[in-house]
């Protein structure tokens, strides 16, 4: 299983004297010269299979138990949510997809609480002295002011959409927005005038209008759309008064379909951005390009309502007919393409790696204009046969190209081509059929570089595009505008901002002072000792990249150890390194995976070089972290290739992390520490982090909920716990459902590791909630971690700070003076904070941009403080979360926001890479799992 590499003769001094020890073979482990392995057998280049049965030795995950009474009073009887016990996989899941937005489960259907467990629901008020430390700075931001001229009352309607069946049972809802569209511009011809420019729809469920629609209670409309005839129905469901200073979310809804209806006319609508046909378009590749357009959006605010609008970058896949995208798709000419799809048959499924890319594409056909998904490829048109039932009553069989013939006087062109099958065995020549326009959500890694260097402009240039958008858009010539009298100023909003000092970074002998790390937020740290360094005597390499050879792959070992050296980590010569580079496939990788753990089991770390072999990451994370208990650092071929002293320094932070070090902290010499977060640190403190990731729309994986804890004085080095958990009906659920079992067990592991006492200071940041979540979120987290404290102990009553950090918001900033703009992307800052004007009127929030942006726009951290007992000020709050941006373990320099929100956002993804057996949907309640970690790491930041 094992061969080794020769690893010549290469000294290294450590600083110790002349002391100089070699890279030779360790003596006893007959380590040769030549590896007896191939490194790139035939065939390297085609994709393995993947093998199914590969979890059979994966460990299962415990079930979660039932909830506890929330804080100070007994719980009432309630029904207790059932709790789903689950097995491990049979198949490994896919890449896990970009972190997605949940879908709000209503309170009564998931989280009922009785009012006598809740906590008071009042948010902290917002402080009547704002921040006043840091340099001031002028600000533009790309927000705009409307003026409301009047408060109006709309009347709200359900709308309804089917097409026409002959059987009024058999009446099909309509859910294709295009189709919509159009069906409500026939609508409106079929209104008397005077409702012209009074009616904004959604294109979905809801209807409003400035006045009362002819109708009391319901009316259904017929509608001749594409030469099909369709049915609108609309019921009266209330009325909403929109009043000029005071805004409910509803009306905030109804204030951006005013300003927004006539875009949908003049634009492609992609989730709240607007795109149009034909401006700012750029390839991406063959039918797939790159659009620019405009985010809209309105918010409430002190200023009252602003226009937030933001530029905008979507993938569309292009109209195309369905022949020229087989040509593509196979590489062939017409001539070539019957045999190319016959040709090309799995599973029973003929044409099936097409059917596979395009089975979720809306195809649209030239007879009728219908809109059907591609079921498979059928027979030919000329060969297949059906019953035609002809208008004036009789049946003939005829194939499918005489009736076309017959029936719509059109002569085929290439009738050997295989039909589409659109499904209930119905045929169509693929010359009839094409696709629609679609936005392309999920791109592939070329795409997505293409798409970066495209979209990543200078702050400046993001500004001038979203005013030009802005002043292009017309937007006070809106009829729709006018008819509900509300005007836009169309100049950026300035707001005054604040630029707050970096703090001092300690290293073990070394101090990185704020004037050292500047308004660039990083810091030279290559000839710095980590704070904590840890000795590693007891550590292996195995090789899975075929393209890494001997020379380099010992270059690489003389360069983790020799740089390992100015760190202060001190690295024994490796135990063994093995060369694993056949082509195998994913239960062979597990085989060897599993021996080489069980063989070197107890020792403190694996370097792994990983070369694309498939699910090898997932299967050394799910043995390495839940089964051995052992250290792993993943590490691409293309680094050991080409070694850089900045790749191998950032390796050796996370190395250091993952066996118990910690690599900076905070300086306490700092001015504001000891002024704003000396006394946090000595209550003692502990700092939290959370976040859930939801699986893609259609995955059937689970979501993932990750809570990290600081678990030492300096509130640097973090442990995680980590569940599945998963709804009824399969819908994303952002609520930590076992928050009261992470929050116990953290606490529990803090106290065992500072003398057996408890914080009694918490400052909880909590990842991924909107605003219309705060009040459930809230309510439902809060009670759990009192839960857990009362666990501990009834008096045990510690301080809780909770507070959402958002970073998926649309709100920027431009420096209004070009000499504060930094670096070549010509951004704010690092430091930068606004507390006012743009921020909620009555809420504790504000803006801090902590990080540098080295690429395109920086996109500020947006802070909502939602539970308070520490009584923070806002100087207080905003110093510490910049502060926590600077402590990120994994580079020296600043990030977007606190490294305690980050961690739990890399240890939520570390839990959807394991492979495991997605949760079964339960019936009721919520179903969830506990992701043991081996005890060996499960305090350490393996996740990083």
């Amino acid at each position: 299983m094992s061969d080794q590499g020769a690893r010549p003769n290469k000294g290294r001094g450590r600083g110790r004297g002349n002391e100089t020890r070699g890279r030779g073979a360790p003596s006893g482990r007959g380590r040769g010269t030549q590896q007896r392995q191939t490194q790139a057998p035939p065939g390297r280049g085609q994709r393995p299979a993947t093998s199914s049965g590969l979890e059979e030795d994966f460990p299962r995950l415990g079930a979660s138990t039932p909830t506890r009474p929330a804080w100070g009073k007994p719980a009432p009887v309630s029904e207790p949510q059932k709790v789903v016990e689950q097995t491990v996989a049979e198949q490994i899941p896919p890449m896990p997809e970009p972190i997605k937005e949940s879908v709000l489960i209503s309170q009564d259907e998931e989280e009922e609480e009785k009012p006598s467990q809740l906590i008071k629901q009042e948010f902290p008020k917002k402080p009547a002295i704002r921040g006043t430390e840091g340099r001031p700075i002028k600000l533009r931001t790309n927000h705009y002011r409307l003026d409301l001229k009047n408060s109006f009352t709309v009347y709200q309607y359900d709308v309804e959409m089917k097409r026409k069946s002959a059987k009024s049972d058999q009446d099909k809802l309509i859910s294709n927005k295009t189709l919509m569209r159009k069906m409500f511009q026939v609508l409106q011809t079929k209104l008397p005038n005077e409702y012209k420019n009074k009616i904004v729809y959604n294109f979905s469920k809801n209807l409003f209008s400035l006045i009362k629609l002819p109708f009391e209670t319901s009316a259904t409309y017929e509608l001749n759309v594409e030469n099909s005839v369709f049915l609108i129905t609309l019921k009266t469901i209330n009325q909403v008064t929109v009043e000029k200073n005071f805004y409910q979310p509803l009306e905030i809804q109804i204030l951006d379909l005013i300003l927004t209806h006539n875009l949908n006319y003049s634009c492609i609508n992609v989730n709240r951005s607007f795109f149009k046909e034909g401006n700012d378009r750029f390839e991406l590749g063959f039918g797939l390009e790159l659009w620019k357009g405009a985010y809209s959006s309105v918010r409430p605010s002190e200023l009252g309502l602003t226009w937030n609008v933001d530029s905008a970058n979507a993938a569309f896949l292009l109209c195309q007919d369905l022949i020229e995208l087989a040509k593509y798709h196979y590489n062939c000419d017409i001539n070539s393409l019957r045999n190319a799809i016959l040709s090309d048959k799995k599973e029973g499924i003929i044409g099936y790696s097409f059917v596979e890319d395009y089975k979720n594409r809306e195809i649209k056909t030239k007879t009728g204009g219908f809109r059907k998904k591609i079921k498979g490829f059928g027979p030919d048109p000329v060969s297949y046969k059906f019953e035609w039932n002809k208008p004036d009553g009789t049946k003939k069989t005829v194939t499918v190209a005489d009736y076309l013939k017959q029936h719509y006087n059109i002569n085929l062109r290439y009738a050997n081509l295989p039909c589409i099958d659109l499904g209930r065995a119905n045929y169509l020549p693929m010359e009839l059929c094409s696709t629609e326009l679609k936005n392309k959500k999920k791109l592939d890694d070329k795409e997505t570089q293409a798409m970066i260097r495209k979209t990543a402009v200078p702050a400046a240039d993001r500004m001038k595009y979203i005013d030009q958008w802005t002043k292009n858009s017309n937007i006070n010539q809106d009829p729709v505008l006018k008819e509900y009298k509300i005007d836009v100023n169309l100049r950026m909003v300035e707001v005054d901002g604040r630029v707050l000092e970096p703090p001092d970074v300690q290293y073990k002998a070394q101090k990185m002072p704020s004037k050292t790390i500047g308004e660039k937020g990083q810091w030279d740290h290559r000839n710095s000792k980590f704070y904590q360094s840890i000795k590693i005597e007891k550590w292996i390499v195995l090789n899975f990249a075929f393209r890494v050879k001997n020379e380099a792959l010992n270059s690489f070992i003389n360069a983790l150890i020799n740089i390992g050296d100015k760190h202060g980590i001190w690295f024994e010569d490796p135990l063994d390194v093995i060369n694993e580079t056949r082509r195998m496939d994913d239960n062979q990788t597990k085989t060897i995976v599993t021996k080489i753990m069980d063989k070197y089991k107890g020792i403190q770390l694996i370097v792994v070089i990983f070369g694309g072999t498939t699910n090898a990451y997932k299967i050394v994370k799910t043995q390495g972290d839940l089964i051995s208990g052992i250290a792993t650092q993943g590490v691409e071929d293309r680094n050991v290739n080409r070694i850089s002293d900045q790749t191998i320094s950032n390796i050796l932070l996370k190395i250091n992390c993952k066996v118990g070090g910690t690599n900076f902290v905070l300086s306490r010499e700092n001015k504001h520490f000891g002024k704003y977060i000396q006394q946090l640190y000595d209550g003692p403190l502990m700092i939290f982090g959370a976040d859930v990731t939801h699986p893609a729309p259609g995955e059937a994986s689970d979501s993932i909920a990750a809570v990290v804890g600081s678990l030492d004085k300096e509130c640097c080095y973090y442990a995680a716990r980590l569940y599945a958990q998963k709804s009824k009906k399969g819908q994303s659920y952002e609520m930590i459902h076992n928050l009261d079992e992470m929050f116990f067990d953290l606490l529990n592991t803090y106290a065992k590791q500072n003398q057996n006492r408890y914080p009694k200071k918490i400052v909880f940041y909590r990842d991924g909630v909107s605003e219309g979540q705060f009040s459930l979120v809230l309510r439902h987290e809060i009670n759990k971690m009192r839960e857990a404290c009362m666990k501990i102990n009834p008096a045990y009553k510690p301080g809780i700070t909770f507070v959402v950090v958002q970073k998926r918001h649309h709100t920027r900033f431009f420096p209004v003076n070009p000499k504060d703009e930094i670096g070549k992307s010509r951004n704010v800052p690092p430091g930068t904070v606004v507390d006012k004007d743009i921020v909620t009127k009555d809420m504790f929030d504000f803006f801090l941009c902590s990080h540098m942006g080295i690429q395109g726009t920086s996109r500020p951290c947006r802070y909502f403080l939602l539970h308070d007992d520490n009584q923070f000020t806002m100087n207080q709050l905003q110093i510490l979360s910049h502060y926590l941006c600077h402590v990120y373990a994994r580079c020296p320099r600043s990030v977007s926001y606190p490294a305690s929100a980050y961690y739990s956002h890399l240890a939520a993804f570390r839990g959807r890479d394991y492979i495991r057996r997605a949760l079964n949907v339960p019936n009721v309640g919520i179903a969830s799992q506990k992701i043991e970690i081996h005890p060996n790491i499960k305090n350490r930041m393996f996740f990083v």
